[in-house]
This record gives structure tokens, sequence and C-alpha cells, in this order.
């Protein structure tokens, strides 16, 4: 099929760095079609190809080995790290993305396991834009998948080539330069590759005379823009033709004979590519930190207003997203921030879209379905942004050089536009935006857009996505980097109004601007200095940029064809003339000669106190008729000579006037002079009377410094007693010396029935809300004998209140008013009221109250505790509780109490001291801290109740439960002790009787001996009452003693004993000995239950909130759950020679460390005994 392709490379052939590089996407699909395309490839020096295929499980990809049968070029798979070389094509290996660096090498990433779709082509596509910018070339023949789409837009934006299959790609891309059959592509890129190469070969002035008349016909200057990016898109309007055109002066020719062409050219010059939110990482980046940043500046700044300009917004796409975002952040603070976004572009028709806000599914398919649902309105097949989005937004069709900036801005984006401009261009934009933003607003660029020499006014926040922040690093500086324009005018007329809306006179700006722009006839406003003080937008065309200083001279900012008749039009008209006319005036603009006709007005502004005048510009249309004799007076050549005639006449007939002024000022001076020599002689005088005056003058005028020093302080004095009386929340009343009401504050109004209009009415004539017959009388008295006279008054509504009258002395003799101070009281009378019972019951408190600082010195000391030391108050208060404790109540653990309460804010526990009389004292001892407002301890108060009599009653208690016990224990030793002397009694008759010894009868009756000395061991221990030592210990320690005791013993009867002790258990407050009894005994019966039985039993110890838990758990017969609970009454056993004491006795030992144990059995289950022990 394609055997006539088999036509290799020469072996020595080396290969060369690739200049430009294609990249070409295809699908799965569309194999048949690359190849269609590589048949008429030829080789190029300077030209390589990367070739990737969208992923598919149907389809077999491409392979190295498969293309070199059918391309005449060198095939390689991509490798990472690789250099493109020229006349080679790279495969994109499976599963792995391809993109291409700055230095033209290959980057090879693998795809990720958690992306659901890849797009291979769309990132080989970005990658290429990002790094060769216009000349990049992208080839997509697309499948059904939307691969490709994405960066075949990135290509187009940054002026690169692009072409799709004229049959799959038309209705989609139809943003792509060509659209071709695949066999018909390499041609167009064959064509592409030439123009590059002889670009210095198109005519400049061709490309002039197009852009003059895209401007003629638009009003869009596009002389500034990038010449090769222009030259692009003339190309790509040559191809599209159904006849291409081979040079640019051809398309001239026809341009000329098809205007119509000359507005698409217009429309394609204007790149218009732009979707929601693109760039989807800057958006968020944007949301993240940005936003919050600006809204927070907006709060700092007290501004009611955010205002964002969102510059070349093409159809609206961005705008609006950044709608969203800003709306999203006010709408999450709840903030009343009104947001002014004003979406500006140059292409009408884009704006017009822009401002409808309806798109297609397709087109808003990368908007979030959150927000599509909130922000947008589905109708049919389309979706319109909903009014709460759309009223932010103010679509203008504007010039970004040429028409007037927007002020006062927080944000400015003006993303991929500049770098369609030539540097000149892209600096005046950078002007502009810094005189745009306030102080601290951010500005975004798009990726490959720089700030260039603007460093100095713009500081970098972010270089990855381009975003600035403008610096007012000086004033002047900023005033002086921008041409006069239309906006500075009207800010200079809006400045002699007041009171005038920001937001309508911003809006009405604008929309004078926009008529003004559409509908009038360039003009400028000018003073009676002949300087230029405002022009109309469309005005710029006829000005030009002075050298040197800035100035606004008609001479300066217009050519000497426009500034001579201009200026004899002003002479005339200011002879009473209203208006002037010339016309026929050539002019020159943007190299071109054009003739206008310009009128000159009186213009009528009130505000002004000096004349101002209109001049209108308009351009003649070719072939008008016109006066000749007018055409005469205005030539070029002959206008100058007659204004030198008019001047030579003029200066003739001043010298005449001049020189009869002359003679007539000869005769006035002889008079002068005589009169001159006697007024030098009053002049003396005068003078001696002036140094006089002088001296007078600087006395009075330090007198006058002073009085105006005191007459400020006065002034703040007086300000600052008003703005106290009005913000008081106390009552206050001023009244003069006819009881009349000078001033009162709103609180007044509370007491008295007061409105603003009683001011001057008598205080008597006004209804009050106290019960105070007495009130005039008494103010009569405090006014009288000027004394100050307090009286405690109830109100109707049970309030009570301090009527306080002082009299105003004037001058310390005589009163000429009174000052009423009406204070509310009630909370007051309640608080002290509630703080006397509460101190009553404190000090007279059943409980004995201590309160001290943390360093222990005491503050306060109540009765009770008074009683306990025998002390009064005054004896207490003021020593450290530490002495107090030491001397008098003898509690060696009071030191640690303290420290525990510093630590964790409070103790509750008993403590035993003895009192005066050396009697017992228990009391129930609670610590609690006062703290301030940020949890500081203030001080420390101890309550303590007297537990004395509790503890007594608890001892008789105890008491009696032991005489109960032990006559439980009398019976069961009585029937213990009875069995054993029974047998004794037996075998000791029978021996008797035999009157022989037998040696059975001694083991036995030995035995029964031993067994009666363990009862009365085991009573006489549990009737024992010894004072135990309490210590710190570790259950660890004890339980370690136990095992090494024990250890041989169940070794001899096949017992393992295993410990799983834990290392950081709390330590315990107990008696060792008697733990150690308790864990003997446990142990002893674990093991005897076992006998017989190989096994384990295992020893645990482990910490819980405030206790100790020491487990050991056997493997032996276990216990039936009838017997559970007998366990612990005296003589009850389930060993056969056992008497059942040792476990009472283990269960008093920790009932007296105040514990718990639990019995945990089931018959040949084994027995669990888990004992709680309380932790310090």
């Amino acid at each position: 099929m394609h055997e006539e392709l088999l036509n290799f490379m020469p072996e020595n052939q080396k290969l060369t760095p690739s200049s430009i590089i294609i990249g070409i996407g295809v699908s799965v699909e569309r194999l048949d079609a690359l190849f269609d395309y590589f048949k008429d490839v030829k080789p190029l020096h300077s030209l390589s190809y990367i070739v990737v295929q969208t992923p598919s499980v149907k389809h077999k990809g491409f392979t190295a080995s498969l293309m070199e049968k059918y391309l005449s070029l060198n095939v390689e798979m991509a490798e990472q790290g690789s250099a493109i070389m020229a006349n080679t094509v790279y495969l994109s290996p499976p599963e792995h993305y391809v993109e291409i660096l700055e230095n033209k090498t290959i980057k090879l990433t693998p795809y990720t396991i958690i992306e659901n779709n890849h797009f291979p082509i769309n990132v080989l596509l970005k990658s290429l834009a990002k790094t060769q910018k216009e000349k990049a070339i992208a080839i997509v023949l697309p499948g059904k998948e939307r691969d490709g789409f994405e960066g075949l837009k990135i290509v187009h934006q940054y002026n690169g080539f692009s072409t799709v299959q004229d049959a799959a790609g038309a209705s989609m891309y139809s943003f792509a330069n060509v659209f071709a059959a695949p066999e018909n592509i390499a041609g167009y890129i064959n064509q592409l590759h030439e123009s590059m190469d002889d670009y210095d070969s198109f005519s400049e002035g061709a490309i002039d005379q197009i852009l003059y008349k895209i401007q003629n016909q638009n009003g869009v200057d596009f002389s500034m823009y990038k010449k090769k990016s222009i030259l692009r898109r003339i190309e790509r309007r040559m191809k599209l033709l159904g006849h291409p055109l081979e040079t640019l002066d051809e398309y001239m020719i026809f341009i000329l004979d098809h205007p119509e062409e000359l507005q698409r050219l217009h429309d394609d010059l204007l790149n218009g590519i732009t979707h929601f939110f693109r760039d989807e990482e800057f958006f968020y980046q944007l949301r993240k930190t940005y936003i919050p940043k600006i809204i927070e500046n907006n709060i700092k700044k007290d501004k009611q207003t955010c205002r964002i300009w969102i510059a070349g917004c093409s159809t609206g796409e961005e705008a609006y997203s950044y709608a969203i975002l800003f709306s999203e952040e006010l709408e999450k603070r709840k903030l009343d921030i009104d947001l002014q976004i004003f979406a500006t572009d140059i292409n009408r028709r884009s704006i017009q879209k822009a401002s409808k806000g309806s798109y297609t599914e397709n087109e808003v398919s990368s908007i979030p379905s959150d927000w599509l649902k909130k922000y947008f309105d589905k109708t049919g097949q389309r979706y319109s942004v909903k009014k709460i989005l759309r009223n932010h937004i103010i679509f203008a069709p504007h010039n970004l050089i040429r028409d007037t900036p927007f002020v006062n801005l927080d944000f400015i984006s003006c993303r991929n536009v500049m770098i369609y401009f030539q540097r000149k261009l892209q600096e005046k934009a950078l002007s502009l935006f810094h005189f745009s933003l306030c102080d601290g607003g951010l500005l975004v660029l798009g990726p490959s857009e720089t700030i260039g020499n603007q460093s100095e006014v713009y500081q970098p926040v972010d270089w990855k996505w381009k975003i600035f922040k403008n610096s007012f690093y000086d004033q002047k500086a900023k005033r002086n980097r921008f041409h006069l324009n239309a906006l500075e005018a009207g800010k200079a007329l809006a400045n002699t109004f007041e009171n005038i809306d920001e937001r309508k006179n911003l809006q009405l700006d604008e929309l004078y601007l926009s008529l003004i722009d559409q509908f009038l006839n360039p003009f400028l406003i000018i003073n009676d200095q002949e300087e230029i003080i405002a022009s109309s937008p469309n005005a710029s065309q006829f000005l030009k940029t002075p050298a040197g200083s800035p100035s606004n001279s008609i001479y300066s900012r217009l050519s000497a064809d426009l500034s001579v008749p201009i200026s004899s039009a002003l002479k005339k008209i200011k002879d009473h003339k209203s208006e002037i006319r010339r016309n026929h005036i050539k002019v020159t603009i943007n190299g071109a000669p054009v003739f206008v006709e310009i009128t000159v007005r009186r213009f009528k502004f009130n505000v002004r106190h000096y004349p101002l005048y209109v001049l209108f510009i308009h351009k003649e249309l070719e072939g008008i008729k016109t006066n000749k004799k007018e055409f005469l007076m205005l030539d070029q050549e002959i206008y100058p000579n007659h204004c030198i005639q008019k001047l030579e006449m003029l200066i003739n007939e001043t010298n005449s006037k001049l020189q009869t002024t002359i003679e007539e000022l000869e005769i006035s001076n002889d008079e002068l002079r005589s009169t001159n020599e006697k007024l030098i002689a009053d002049n003396e005088e005068l003078q001696t009377s002036n140094e006089e005056l002088q001296v007078v003058n600087e006395d009075l005028m330090t007198v006058n410094g002073n009085f105006e020093k005191k007459i400020e302080e006065l002034s703040s004095t007086a300000g600052e007693m008003e703005k106290m009386l009005i913000n008081s929340n106390i009552a206050t009343v001023f009244l003069d010396n006819e009881y009349n009401i000078k001033l009162f504050t709103s609180e007044a109004a509370n007491v008295f029935h007061l409105i603003d209009r009683d001011v001057g009415r008598p205080i008597y004539h006004i209804a009050s809300r106290l019960n105070y017959r007495e009130f005039l009388d008494d103010a009569k008295k405090a006014l009288n004998e000027m004394k100050t006279i307090q009286k405690e008054v109830e109100a109707d509504n049970k309030d009570i209140y301090i009527v306080k009258m002082i009299p105003n002395l004037s001058n310390g003799t005589k009163a000429d008013g009174l000052v009423i101070l009406l204070v509310n009281i009630t909370d007051l009378k309640a608080t002290n009221k509630a703080l006397q019972v509460g101190s009553h019951r404190i000090e007279h408190s059943n409980s004995s109250i201590v309160v001290a600082s943390p360093s222990g010195r005491i503050k306060y000391v109540n009765i009770n505790f008074c009683s306990i030391l025998g002390k009064e108050q005054f004896e207490i208060i003021g020593q450290n509780i530490f002495d107090i404790y030491q001397n008098s109540f003898k509690v060696h653990e009071f030191k640690d109490h303290w420290d525990h309460v510093l630590k964790h804010k409070s103790w509750t526990g008993e403590e035993y001291s003895q009192g005066r009389n050396g009697t017992d004292l228990w009391e129930k001892v609670s610590f609690i801290t006062l703290e301030d407002n940020e949890g500081n301890i203030q001080q420390i108060m101890r309550v303590a109740e007297d537990i004395t009599h509790q503890k007594n009653s608890e001892k008789m208690l105890m008491k009696s439960e032991m005489l109960s016990a032990i006559g439980q224990l009398a019976a069961g030793i009585a029937h213990e002790i009875r069995n054993p002397l029974t047998s004794l009694k037996g075998f000791l008759q029978l021996m008797i009787q035999s009157n022989t010894y037998h040696k059975e009868y001694a083991e036995v009756m030995q035995s029964e001996f031993i067994r009666l000395e363990s009862i009365i061991n085991e009573f006489l221990f549990l009737s024992k009452t010894k004072s135990s030592k309490f210590e710190t210990i570790c259950v660890n320690d004890i339980i370690e003693d136990v095992y090494l005791i024990l250890e041989a013993q169940a070794m001899l009867k096949g017992v393992r004993i295993t410990k799983a002790l834990c290392q950081d258990v709390n330590e315990v407050r107990a008696v060792p000995s008697e733990l150690k009894q308790v864990f003997l005994n446990i142990l002893k019966n674990a093991i005897e239950a076992m006998e017989e039985l190989e096994g384990e039993i295992l020893i645990q110890s482990k910490g819980e909130e405030d206790r100790v838990l020491i487990m050991i758990k056997d493997q032996g017969k276990g216990i039936s759950k009838d017997f559970l609970d007998k366990l612990g009454e005296p003589f009850y056993t389930t060993k056969e020679k056992g008497t059942g004491l040792g476990l009472m006795v283990t269960m008093r030992i920790i009932e007296s460390h105040k514990g718990e144990i639990i019995f945990e059995s089931e018959e040949d289950q084994g027995t669990t005994v888990k004992i709680y022990l309380p932790c310090l």
C-alpha cells in the first residue's frame, strides 16, 4: 500500500538539533490518517515530529518497527531526557505522557492510577505551546475522544499554527488555522516552514497598509502589535480563501475588491479563546490565598466596595469565573461589600455575547456542578447567568491603550493579552494598570507575560502564576507616568461638586465616554491660556506626546498643521463671536494625509470663573467640494505669511499708541517728582511710627497666640466633655439659675420625660419618675446656699436612685446654675445586700474557712476557724498558713496537699489533728482555687468540716460489729475446737484403758494439736488491733517478694507462676506487711486449688484511672456460684482442712486500705481474684 515510501535515509546522514517541533495527536481510530499525512512529508533540515496517541484497550497502538516501514524519516521511541533532533519522528511509549522542555529535550511521566481519564495529546500540545510559543505547530487527527481540544486552544492562544483533520474536527475545533485532509496537511506545513524562513521577504509596508485600513474601518490600531503574530493571522486568512494567495500584495488587492475580508481579518486578530476557570490550579490558588487577602485588605481599609477590572475579557467566561470566586468568599464571610467587576474588550461582538451571558453545555463543562446550579439557569440546551452574578459585572467595549482606564481598583486581570503587544505598548499598558490599581492592589498576567522594566512599581507575589502587587513608590512619579486623558479632566471637573455618589458618578462617566466615543466627533476642551484640559477618547489620534517636561499647550500637543489655525480661531472667538469654523485643513495621521474641518465654540460651564472653549475636529469625506477662498486662506504656505502681515499691522498700531502714552507720562512725571519729595518726608515719620506699632503688634501677636492656644485647649476639653456626657450612662441635667434646662444626657430621659425640645424649659414643668416631692425645694436650697445635696430616692418602678445636686460656681461666690446627677443604684443595692447575706453566712458558717494567697499568706478567716485556734481574726490574718498548720494542726502532709492544689486546682480529703485541749479533731478538708479571667490562681480557699463526731460514731459501730463478729467467731471456735478435742479425748481414753503407748494414736493427736494451734493463731491475728503505718510503695515490689517465697513450693506441685507487671504503674499508700499477707493468702489458695493439676497462675498489675489493679488468675477447680457469695465468712472454706479465717483476714486488710476485692470463678474453669487499690 505504501511501498513507494520505502526510501530510507543514507547511513552517513548526521542528525542535527531541530529548530521547529511539530506535535501530532492521533486517535487510535485514525492511524490510517497518520500514514496518509506522512506519505507526502519531505525530510527538512529543521523539522522534527512527536506523535502521541489516545489510550485504548480495543485498538493496538503503533510501534517504531511498524512506523519505519512507511516513513522516510528516522523513527525512535521517545526516551527520558533525549534531545529532539531534526528529521526524526518520536513515538510516545505506552501509558506515558510526553512533554517538551525549554531546552528541547523530552520528559516522560507515567500515567497515575488515580486518574480515571488520560489526555496525553493535551499534555503534549500544552508543553509545545509554552516552550515554542509562536513557532509551535500542532496537528490533531481526532476520533470520538475530546483529547487534544484543550491543548490545541493553548497553541492557538500562543499564536502557534494549528491544523485539524477537516472531516473530524471542523465543528469542535473552529479556532484552528487550517482544516484539511491528512494527505494535504503536509503541503500546508511546507508552506508554513518556508514562510518562517522567508519572513523578512514580506513587505512591512504592505502589513502597515493593511493595519491602516483596519484602523480606518474599525477604529482599532494594531500598529504596535507584534508583526510576527499579525503575519501569522494574515497567512491563516490567505490560506482559508477559496484560492490561496502567495504574497501580501495579492492579499492587499483582494481586500480592496472584497471589503468584508477586512472585517474577518479584524475579528481573527482579536483572539477570543477563553473558557471558564482556565488553568484550574491558578484559580485554586487565587481562591485559597489571594482573594481572601484582597477582602482582608478591604476590611482593614473599611472599604465598602471591591473593584475589579478584567481587561481583555473576550466572551465573558473569565469575568464570570472571577465573579463566582469573589462572590463565594464574600458569602462565606457574610460581608456586605459591593462587588464591582468591569469586564472590557476591544471586540464589540465578544462584549455583546458576554453581556448576554448565555453559553452552551460544552462551554460550561468546566464549572463545578454546585456552582453551575447556583449561578446559572438552564434553558433548553443553553445555560444563562443568573442576576445574582450578572449584576456584579459591567461589560463595555474598551481600548486598553487609547481609552480612559478605571481607577481605585483592588484587582486587575490581563491574562494572555499583552503577549501580542510590542514592548513599548506593553510598558504603556503596565503603566496604565499601575495608575488604575490602588496601593497594594494585585495584577495578574498570563503565563508567558512579564512586567519588564516595571519592577519598581510591581512587587512579585507569585512568579509561577504571574501575580504582582502594585506599589506607589513615588506619587509624583506616578502622576508623571501618564499623559493627559479624558478621565483626568473629568476628575478635575468632578472635584468642584460635592456630595455626589461615587458609584453613580462612575457609571455616568463610563456612559458619557462611551457615548462620546461612538457618536461624537473628536473634541478638545481648551482654556483661555490655549492649554488642553480635556479630550475625548477618539481625539487621541490628533494628539502627540511632547518631548521634555510635560506640557498641555496646543503647540506642544498638536502638530503645526492644526495648532496655527486653532490659535487663529481662538483669537477671533474671543472677540465676542460664538463660533469659528475652518475647513480643508491638511494633517498627517499615521503617515497618511487627511483633510479635516475644525469648529471652535464657547463652552458654558458655570463652575469655572475663566472662559473655556470646545474644539470639534471632523474628518472631511473625499470628493467634497470646498470654498476656494477658504482653501487658499488655509493653504499651508500662504497662511503663515498672512498671519505675519496682520501681526506687523498690530505692532505698528501699538507703537503709535505707546509713543503718545510716553509723552503724557513725562509731563506727569515732573508733577509726581515734587509730590514724591513731600511723601518721602511723611514716609520717614510714618516709618518711625510703624516701628513702634510693630513692637506693639509683636506683643499682641504673642498674646493672641497664647489666647489661640487656650481656645484650642478649651475647645478640645469642651469636645471631650461633650463626648463624655453623650456616652455616659449617668443621667445628668444642667440647669441655669432660673432652673431652666440647658443640657441633658440621653440617660436622663429615663428619669425625666425629656425630649430635645425641652431645652430652655423649667425643670419643674417636666414630669419625672421619682418619688421626690422635695425636689424643687432641695434644688433651690443647693443653688441659694451653694452646697451639694445628696439623697437616695425611689422611682415609680421601685428602682433606687442617688440624686446629687451640685451648684455650678462661676466666680467662686455665686452659683449660676445646677448640675443634677442621678445614678441608678438598684443593682448595686441588691448586690450589696446579697454580699452582706453571703458574708454573714460565711462568717458564721459551721465550716472553718480560710482564704490565702498562693504563697500561703492568710487574707481572711471566719469565726469558726478562729475558735479552733482560740485566737482573734486580727491575730491570724497576715500569718502564713504553713506556720499555722505546723504549730497548731501538725499535719505533715499539708505541703503535699498545697502543691497538689497549685497543680491540679483542687484537693479534697480528711485530716487528723489534735485540738487545743489535746482532743482528737477530724476534718473533711477541701482546697478550692479562686482564679482571674485568664485562669491564673489569685487565692486559695480552705473549707473544713468537723467530722470528729462522725469518726467517733464509726469507731463505736466498728466495735459493735467487732463484738458481733467475736460472737460468731466464738460459736465457730467452739464448733471447730470441739471436734479435735473429742478426737483427743477418745484417743487418750483408749491409751489409758490399754495402758499402752500407741505411736499411731500419738501422731493423730499431734496433728489435731497443730490444727488447734492454727485456729488459735488465725483468731489472734483477726482479733489483733494494732496501729499500722502506711507507706508509699509500689505493688510490683510486694508481688516480687511473694513470688520469690512461693515459687519453689509451686514448682514442687507442678504449677508455674507467670508475671505480667506494668512497669509504670502508680504508687499506692499501704502497709507492706499486710499487703504481703494478702498476696500470700491468695497465691497459697491458688496453688492448693491446682493440686494434682498442672497449669499456670498469672499475676498481672496495671493502672486504671485513679486505681491500681492486681489480678491473680489460676487454672484450678474453680468455685460454684452458690459458694461465691459465702466467701469471707468465718470458718467457711472449700478446703478439707481450712478454717476460712485467712480469706476473712485478706478481705479485712483490703477494706482497711480503702480498696476492693472481687472474685470471679466457674467450676472447672479456674478462679480470678481482682484487687483494686487507690493510687496517689
